[in-house]
């Protein structure tokens, strides 16, 4: 975005012939309840959250899991079910109303007005009131509201890549056709509307949109096929037992084996595994939110994890507008103002004004000041080149004018000297040069529209000052390059300006190559005179790209798309659209436009990139989260198939364990130890190498070598005391010792014990481990859990010696495995070095 605001000269439209329609015929052509507003990005109405809760995977599985249960007798663990689907339902839902409501709240406060002329006047509407026949006025950044005719004499640039997918500004003549949806690029001009409401063609194009579902990403992919294996094997399994029942036994007796051979198969559905997925997904979109981040999708979250390129806008996001005050020397030498004062003036002015431009933002953040309540405030800068307020305080009173010297020249009672103004292309090329506008102020209390409506300059203005504004590097833009060139995330400036104000920006916000060396440049230009060969090349080794178009931005994004690189964008102006569009990930600021508002998976609601790292590094914690949930998770599946293959297709339908022992054995090694990984996020890079081959040099010798120990300690155990009730209590105790020895495999707390996840260093895992097996003792012990579980304490010390010997050699040979040559290369996956 350019500095300066009315680097085109606006057209006056108190000169144009048009005069558009009367207050009469607006109101006689309005047809209630027509909504002329346009969402580029629907959100779920409360009505589709609840549906979507109630329609979910993790609902359709717990609740077939809880029905399954109760048919069985197995109340227990029915309840169980239910209890975690109403925890999950609920927290979901509270999580997702609060963040529609933050979303609604930051776009309200963002909600365009519609600029008309109506009975000869200049109004500034909703635009849901913009009727047939209405003339509506469209300037820099202004959106479109309704299909029209482009009026008056001179062309204006429009982007309607929204429409379209055409990436390049069109230029439109007057005669035209102009679109809603699309924005105005360049120039300033008058447009007749001619249709409105659902109507419009932007109206077919977004309900076609809303239909597209969303991808799935990477992570969701495989843990939807891993999902809709575990259902087959559940159905495949408990069919084959409910046949074998119906056909070839003839004791009833025997029904309760049967029973608890199907009460342990359908624990093997994956709703237990949603629930720890989702919990983590739902818990870190609402540390997202304390961060400063709005994540209107937790799946984002996740994205923004695997990021390999980092792309910049140069303003309004490396960059930001300073604003300085310089007083003028009053001809008679008597000021009316200290400076003090003006510096308070122009504070509490910013804090007042309806304006949400980047300059009245900049004023905002350089001088201190009070919102006050104004009698007018006039905002048609792009059209007069000047704004103003009128007060009417006892300490603040009168109108203050803030412009360009030229537009307020005539009202003046003194000429100051002149300052030079900037255009539009000294202003992308030479940064360093500021923009001036004028401040001025006059007693009068006169309005500041004239009886037509157009806007007035009033007269004997004395002028006070010179408002600069010039662009600087944000303070943070240094941090947070380098917070994700530590993350290996490769950051990139994707900028229209010119290659000195770019390079000089780039410097000062840190932005080097990923081994720290300067970094490379090139300009839009010399991209296209690169061979289709040399583009893709040049693209991946280039981290500061000058005058780029529009559709040059989006052909980089996607070059990096197609060489597997995963792509977060970073913008807020009219001109990032496209490239936000086609980022993987969009990211834009809270103080941003509509548009830009209404295509964003992240919105930072400080206006600032001091929230990116921190953000950054929750999105790393939560995928690596998820992947150490998953781990536990299919281990403890994969286990269980195992034995059911055993059981089922070993003549006897028989179990090592009891439904009640099964639950307990979940809480204590999954549900509990993911509630609370939940919470202890790691920050960290995170290995996207074959999201696959990782969970499977995970999952795969743990789940084998485990069943193992528990098939081999319980023939041992109904060999030696002849009681296949005690034999399961010492399999419930050796799986939960080995499931909690998996919680500190994925979390290694020492590097000795790194051998199938990263160091992570962290001691809560650990502890959590051993308070947990205690706490399962203890179950062992007292009533009533040692009933509801179904469990029992060890008859010897020399029992839990076994066990705790077992697992210990158990956990030894493991370590062994992970850590093999061999197996790492019969599954293709090594951990990185740094990781050891």
């Amino acid at each position: 975005m350019s500095l300066d605001p009315a680097a085109a000269a606006p057209a006056d439209p108190s000169h144009h012939t048009l005069t558009g329609l009367t207050q009469a015929e607006a109101e006689a052509r309005y047809v209630p309840g027509q909504d002329n507003s346009i969402t580029f990005k629907r959100g779920r109405s409360r009505l589709e959250i609840v549906k979507e809760a109630l329609l979910s995977a993790y609902t359709f599985d717990l609740l077939t899991v809880s029905i399954a249960l109760f048919w069985l007798g197995q109340t227990a663990s029915a309840i169980w079910s239910i209890a975690l689907l109403l925890v999950l339902f609920f927290f979901n839902l509270s999580l997702a109303f609060r963040s529609k409501a933050q979303l609604e709240t930051v776009m309200a406060r963002t909600r365009p007005e519609a600029t008309v002329i109506r009975d000869s006047q200049v109004r500034a509407i909703d635009p849901n009131l913009i009727v047939p026949g209405d003339l509506a006025i469209v300037g820099p950044g202004d959106q479109l509201f309704a299909d029209g005719r482009l009026q008056g004499d001179e062309p204006i640039s429009v982007d309607e890549s929204w429409l379209t997918g055409n990436l390049q500004p069109v230029q439109r003549h007057p005669g035209d056709s102009l679109l809603a949806g699309s924005f105005c690029i360049n120039g300033h001009g008058l447009y007749l509307a001619e249709v409105v409401g659902d109507e419009r063609q932007v109206t077919a194009v977004l309900e076609a949109r809303d239909a597209q579902q969303l991808p799935p990403t990477p992570l969701q992919q495989l843990i939807n096929r891993v999902l809709w294996a575990l259902r087959f094997l559940v159905i495949v399994f408990g069919a084959y037992v409910l046949l074998r029942f119906q056909i070839f036994e003839e004791d009833p007796s025997a029904a309760a084996i049967y029973e608890d051979a199907i009460s342990i198969i359908f624990s093997m559905a994956p709703g237990g595994i949603l629930f720890m997925i989702l919990m983590t997904y739902i818990n870190g979109s609402a540390r997202m939110a304390q961060l400063g981040a709005l994540v209107p999708r937790a799946e984002a979250v996740e994205t923004l994890a695997q990021t390999d390129v980092l792309c910049l806008g140069k303003g309004g996001t490396l960059t930001g507008a300073e604003a300085d005050f310089e007083e003028l020397e009053q001809p008679d030498g008597d000021s009316p103002f200290s400076e003090s004062r003006l510096h308070q003036i122009l504070g509490d002015y910013a804090r007042s004004t309806r304006s949400r431009s980047r300059l009245i933002q900049a004023m905002r953040q350089s001088f201190d000041g009070a919102h006050r309540d104004a009698v007018e405030d006039v905002l048609f800068f792009s059209l007069v080149g000047w704004q103003g307020m009128i007060f009417d305080d006892d300490d603040l009173s009168g109108a203050y004018i803030i412009g360009r010297q030229k537009a307020l020249a005539g009202n003046l009672t003194w000429q100051p000297p002149e300052r030079e103004e900037v255009s539009a292309e000294e202003a992308r090329s030479e940064r360093t040069r500021p923009v001036n506008l004028l401040l001025a102020h006059t007693p009068q209390m006169d309005s500041l529209m004239d009886k037509y409506g157009r806007p007035r300059l009033p007269q004997n203005l004395l002028p006070l000052g010179y408002v600069s504004f010039s662009e600087a590097v944000e303070a943070e833009a240094r941090a947070t390059t380098e917070a994700f060139r530590e993350a290996r995330v490769l950051t990139k400036v994707l900028s229209m300006y010119q290659e000195e104000s770019v390079l000089q920006a780039a410097a000062e916000a840190g932005i080097t190559a990923l081994d720290g060396s300067p970094p490379s440049h090139l300009s839009g230009k010399d991209l296209l005179q690169l061979s289709p060969e040399e583009y893709a090349g040049a693209v991946e080794a280039t981290e500061v790209f000058s005058r780029l178009a529009t559709e040059q931005k989006v052909e980089i994004i996607q070059v990096l798309q197609n060489q597997g690189d995963l792509v977060t964008m970073v913008g807020d102006g009219v001109a990032d659209l496209s490239a936000l569009r086609q980022a993987n990930l969009a990211v834009t600021f809270r103080e941003s436009g509509q548009a830009a508002l209404s295509t964003a998976d992240i919105i930072l609601l400080d206006d600032t990139l001091s929230a990116l790292p921190p953000v950054l590094a929750l999105g790393q914690g939560v995928f690596n989260r998820l992947l150490d949930v998953l781990k536990l998770s299919l281990t403890h599946a994969l286990t269980a198939v195992l034995l059911t293959f055993v059981a089922l297709f070993s003549g006897a339908v028989y179990f090592p364990y009891l439904p009640a022992q099964n639950l307990a054995v979940t809480i204590f090694t999954l549900t509990l130890p993911a509630f609370a990984l939940s919470f202890w996020l790691e920050s960290g890079r995170v290995n996207t190498d074959s999201l696959a081959k990782q969970l499977a040099f995970f999952v795969l010798p743990a789940a084998l070598s485990i069943a193992v120990v528990l098939l081999f300690s319980h023939v041992l155990f109904v060999q030696m005391t002849g009681i296949s009730y005690y034999a399961r209590v010492v399999v419930t105790h050796i799986l939960v010792a080995t499931g909690l020895m998996l919680l500190i495999f994925v979390q290694p707390p020492i590097r000795q014990l790194v051998a199938a996840d990263r160091y992570s260093g962290d001691l809560r895992p650990t502890r959590l481990a051993i308070f947990l097996w205690f706490a399962f003792l203890a179950c062992t012990i007292g009533e009533p859990l040692r009933s509801y579980f179904n469990l029992q304490p060890l008859v010897s010390g020399w029992h839990y010696l076994y066990v705790l010997t077992v697992v210990a050699v158990w956990a030894l040979v493991l370590r062994s495995v992970w850590r093999s040559d061999t197996f790492r290369r019969m599954v293709g996956y090594h951990l990185l070095q740094e990781d050891l």
